[in-house]
């Protein structure tokens, strides 16, 4: 029995070392395998911290995103041929949008985000043995190592905040007065020192907003829900009060502020300065929260600009008082075209965004100071002014400036006479008829044609570095095209056809006619740029604001 036993355990020790090289076979190789996996983990995260690393100094720098993403990864050592693609595009925070469907390349504006792909192979250790045993270590995949592809997306957030109009050179308040009462359907009698106080006081358009959410009930909301609002005047002009108060405006012309809202108080029309306004990246936050970005506008350019919202698309006419010489009266027609949707006057974002001025219509119905001969003599000038747009074209965060290109309006001015019909017709450009300058009886009647275009195809290209926007002063883009005497182009250009009623030679009427005109050229080349300001519009440039602006650093997003 005991030699049996240990015959048995002979033998079964016999059994057990070859099935012991065989397990401690399988332990090493799971070891070796573990390790190598390990490794390749290990090599992976190391190479996606290098991509991230990598794409967001590319989206710190996107003009030269290459270079900066070769210099991270480069430093991190690795060499050059592993970024395999760089792209740039736009990358859209909204999600409802697929993590994957949030980044866009293909004609996206503006660029704000880079994505990068990287490809590494890591070496294997204890694997190879494997391979060997396996016959595969001669593939030329195997031999190398294992390849590891990773990417990384980033992106900057980079916002300015500006607007476009025309500076009042000089103060008419005969002129504001009627323009502003005429556009708001009300009577003002506002003095100069009323409307310098409100040229010299800015009203944050936040502050602004956030007061108007008050006047109408609306506190826990949005900004854009806000601005969306349909609002009457009455309590636009009331908020911008409130706005001029908090803001530390002075006395003056929060008086004035006041007078305009008590003026228009019992104004039924509605409307949504969504139109006017655009908030950005801005206009859904929390109304109660205050964005660190400049948005401080000029108090009597809010007036101007709730004024042209309100009497847009229809007419508006007027009388002025002019005082200027040769020029005995003026009656004034005007017709605001609405603000496009999209399109609007002050407006935060990036690159890429765009304000625009309204397209705007002027007739004005000249008497001129004649003479012997001709008593008085009269002069229709119209003005159809298409939008001045500016838009932002690049904003550094490394040195705080912004760059802007600016196409100012497009203005086409006539001697002519245009309907009443023609002017509030937006959809069709009027083509002005001969208008009368001259009808005495018995002697004769003489109609005139005449026109010149102020026009700019390329655009302006405005620099604002950090100290210009501290100082909230505009620039002003000025179109080569733009004539010394806008009233002797146009006189140049005249076509007159007399219907010669007495003995005098047509020759002598024309030349008389026309030293009465001549003598007025500078007179008119001023009301028509005091007109034409007024309405925020540039006799051949436009002025353009940036307000501020404000750079985040690159984020990784995907």
């Amino acid at each position: 029995m005991h030699r049996a036993a240990l015959t048995f355990a002979r033998q079964c020790q016999g059994a057990i070392a070859p099935l012991t090289a065989v397990v401690m076979t399988v332990i090493i190789g799971f070891a070796a395998i573990g390790l190598d996996v390990g490794s390749f983990y290990l090599a992976r995260r190391t190479l996606q911290t290098t991509a991230d690393l990598a794409a967001i100094a590319a989206a710190n720098d996107i003009g030269n995103a290459r270079k900066a993403a070769l210099a991270t990864i480069t430093a991190a050592g690795y060499p050059a041929d592993t970024l395999t693609s760089i792209e740039t595009g736009t990358y859209f925070a909204d999600k409802a949008l697929a993590v994957d469907q949030r980044f866009k390349t293909s004609g996206s504006s503006p660029v704000n985000a880079v994505r990068i792909a990287l490809n590494s192979q890591t070496p294997m250790f204890f694997g190879r043995a494997l391979l060997f045993l396996t016959g595969r270590l001669s593939d030329t995949g195997a031999r190398n190592g294992v390849e590891i592809s990773v990417r990384a997306t980033a992106t900057t957030s980079r916002f300015a905040s500006l607007s476009v109009g025309s500076r009042l050179a000089s103060l008419d308040g005969g002129m504001l007065n009627a323009f502003l009462g005429a556009l708001l359907g009300t009577k003002l009698s506002l003095s100069v020192m009323d409307y310098d106080a409100l040229a010299s006081t800015n009203i944050d358009l936040f502050t602004f907003s956030q007061a108007l959410g008050s006047q109408i009930g609306l506190t826990a909301v949005s900004y854009q829900e806000i601005l969306a609002a349909n609002v009457t005047t009455g309590r636009l002009l009331s908020a911008a009060v409130s706005a001029a108060r908090a803001s530390g405006g002075n006395s003056a012309a929060t008086a004035a502020l006041v007078t305009l809202a008590n003026a228009t108080a019992t104004a039924s029309g509605r409307i949504s300065l969504s139109r006017l306004i655009d908030l950005g990246p801005f206009a859904k936050m929390p109304v109660e929260d205050r964005p660190l970005i400049g948005a401080r506008v000029n108090a009597l350019d809010v007036v101007r600009a709730v004024a042209e919202l309100v009497g847009s698309g229809r007419l508006v006419k007027t009388s002025v008082s002019l005082g200027l010489p040769g020029i005995a009266s003026a009656s004034l027609s005007i017709a605001v075209g609405e603000q496009p949707v999209g399109s609007p006057w002050f407006a935060v974002g990036a690159e890429a965004v765009s304000v625009h001025t309204a397209q705007t219509r002027v007739l004005l119905d000249l008497a001129l100071v004649g003479d012997s001969t001709f008593s008085l003599v009269s002069l229709s000038l119209y003005v159809e002014a298409a939008a001045a747009t500016a838009t932002i074209q690049r904003i550094s965060c490394s040195d705080g400036s912004v760059q802007v290109a600016v196409r100012p309006s497009v203005i086409d001015l006539w001697i002519g006479s245009v309907s009443d019909a023609e002017m509030t017709n937006m959809k069709v450009r009027p083509t002005p008829k001969p208008a009368t300058l001259v009808n005495v009886l018995l002697l004769a009647q003489i109609s005139g044609l005449a026109h010149v275009t102020i026009s700019n195809m390329d655009d302006v290209k405005l620099a604002f570095s950090a100290a210009d926007i501290a100082g909230g002063k505009p620039k002003t883009a000025s179109t080569r095209d733009f004539l010394t005497s806008l009233t002797a182009s146009l006189l140049g250009d005249l076509k007159l056809y007399v219907n010669n009623l007495s003995l005098l030679p047509t020759a002598l009427l024309n030349t008389l006619l026309t030293n009465i005109l001549v003598k007025v050229t500078a007179p008119i080349d001023t009301l028509l740029y005091r007109t034409l300001s007024l309405l925020g519009i540039g006799l051949g440039n436009a002025d353009v604001w940036v307000h501020g602006m404000r750079c985040e650093g690159a984020v990784l997003v995907g």
